[in-house]
């Protein structure tokens, strides 16, 4: 009966997860600089939706999924795929990106 009560417990903390709002990161550049960008996600209809935005400008996310704990998606940076995927953590999202070739690890954090 225990097990039940803790399965049950961890079942309503997973679908009561939210992952609405901006997540802040600082992400390598492929010359050796960094920049400070933002994902922002948010619900339309039961799914999740966002976007990346940074001093440059913003553009939508797509193909994004959150499903439980698991994160990607990727957009189009003038011409360029860059994917991410990763793993939320509380208020923690610790995911690696990939545009080119050129691979990288972001932690983002919630505001």
């Amino acid at each position: 009966m225990n097990f039940l009560i803790i399965i049950i417990s961890f079942l309503s903390l997973s679908v009561l997860t939210d992952y609405s709002g901006t997540w802040t990161y600082m992400s390598p550049t492929p010359d050796g600089g960094s920049v400070e960008a933002n994902f922002e996600f948010w619900k339309e209809d039961g799914i999740y939706v966002g976007k990346v935005f940074s001093a440059e400008g913003e553009l939508p996310l797509k193909d994004l999924k959150i499903e439980e704990d698991k994160f990607s998606a990727y957009f189009d940076y003038q011409g360029y795929i860059v994917r991410f995927t990763g793993t939320f953590n509380g208020d923690v999202l610790k995911a690696s990106g990939a545009v080119e070739g050129f691979e990288f690890p972001i932690t983002a954090k919630k505001k």
